[in-house]
């Protein structure tokens, strides 16, 4: 190890991301923060990643490797292992802004905070060729939110949309004493609810900052985000929460966690709908809902919520789904279906893309989804002409357009 205690330990799960893990580490290792330790638990990868990782920590004292036995316990072993005052998360299959923890760890020490969250960016990865769309947490009614040392109550925005826990650090003191953990379940999927929840219940100085120092690979979807088990996962989560860590409390915080659990069953269920009953299974579906919504209805009935905070319009569609499933899904299932067919009715038998940024890698797997025929990608940046998207060529705009083709742009 390094001959300073690391002010900021970064724990690094990882399974078979052997493609990503070398932009990943290295991201890590080339922050201007030097005084960090990066602890990488892999689950037993068989893609060369566990020894790629050997490799680092051969070549830096920073780097440790720990192998674990189970997916669900790499960032709990982690945290346990660290010895830095913070602890930062980094999937790895993402990487990072070269001054990230430098920033963070400042923020944080010079506001005592309990953890510091910064904002992101989104990494289209189409085979190699990137787009990237930055995203912002607070929106114009929330913005003042920014800069500012809070409390997690002072601004209930947070329960609804901040749900990412790989873009801040925490205080790892605050962590341990409040057992504010990853819930060990089966598998990895889906803890980071229970772990938000229990971050926004505990914490008491927090904050937000504008800049984005995350890139996040959004191509890259893990096999739990697009299971058939994810209301599983969801209920999964919120019985560890509302039956077990949080098991009789009250009050405004536990209301929302509540209204949370409407939310997350809401568009997970959306998502079940969407694949379309690929490796659904209806009675698992059933008995996750039918939980959901029987501790929704208890604690609507009993008082535990007593007003609703999220948007008016989005507890509408869930307070649909709760009434009515069926009902649900056949609007739901129209309103897809209107979608694709107006989408379609733009199309032809032979197509051109203009653009390629990121609604125009959209619309090419629109077409490769729907078997609709492209010949061509055409973009004005010139640096793209002639490279290969997803097997299609990328032209000059005039070079399609003189040939007079018919096709449909």
């Amino acid at each position: 190890m390094q001959d300073r205690k690391p002010l900021v330990s970064v724990i690094m799960p990882s399974l078979n991301v052997v493609k990503y893990i070398d932009e990943c580490i290295q991201s890590v290792l080339n922050q201007s923060l030097k005084e960090i330790e990066i602890i990488c638990v892999d689950a037993g990868s068989t893609d060369g990643t566990y020894e790629r990782l050997k490799e680092y920590e051969t070549n830096d004292s920073r780097v440790r490797v720990i192998l674990s036995d189970k997916r669900s316990y790499q960032v709990n072993l982690g945290i346990k292992e660290s010895n830095a005052k913070y602890i930062g998360i980094v999937e790895t299959d993402d990487y990072v802004d070269e001054n990230m923890f430098d920033i963070l760890y400042n923020r944080a020490e010079d506001n005592n905070l309990d953890f510091v969250k910064a904002d992101f960016t989104f990494l289209y990865d189409f085979d190699g060729y990137y787009l990237y769309k930055p995203a912002k947490l607070f929106d114009e009614n929330t913005n003042k939110f920014y800069n500012k040392v809070i409390q997690p109550l002072d601004c209930t925005y947070l329960y609804f949309h901040d749900f990412n826990v790989w873009k801040g650090i925490y205080n790892r003191e605050f962590l341990i004493e409040n057992d504010v953990m990853f819930n060990e379940s089966a598998g990895a999927s889906f803890q980071d609810i229970g772990f938000q929840q229990l971050l926004l219940y505990y914490a008491k100085r927090c904050m937000y900052i504008p800049e984005k120092l995350y890139y996040y690979r959004f191509g890259h979807m893990t096999n739990s985000s697009v299971s058939p088990k994810i209301l599983q996962f969801v209920k999964q989560e919120f019985e560890h929460l509302l039956d077990n860590k949080l098991n009789g409390m009250t009050g405004r915080k536990i209301e929302l966690i509540y209204q949370k659990m409407g939310l997350d069953l809401w568009s997970q269920y959306n998502v079940l709908i969407d694949l379309n009953g690929s490796g659904v299974k209806k009675e698992d579906v059933d008995q996750c809902y039918q939980w959901i919504k029987q501790k929704l209805f208890i604690a609507l009935n009993n008082g535990i919520v007593k007003s609703i905070d999220m948007n008016q319009t989005t507890w509408k569609q869930i307070t649909f789904l709760l009434d009515d499933k069926e009902a649900y899904t056949d609007k739901y299932l129209a309103m897809i279906q209107a979608k694709t067919d107006r989408i379609k009715s733009k199309l032809g038998k032979i197509n051109v893309i203009w653009g390629c940024g990121v609604y125009g890698m959209e619309a090419l797997n629109f077409c490769k989804k729907y078997g609709y025929d492209c010949i061509a990608l055409i973009d004005n940046n010139s640096k793209l002409w002639g490279r290969k998207i997803s097997g299609i060529e990328v032209k000059a705009p005039v070079d399609i357009i003189n040939k007079k083709l018919d096709v449909k742009y």
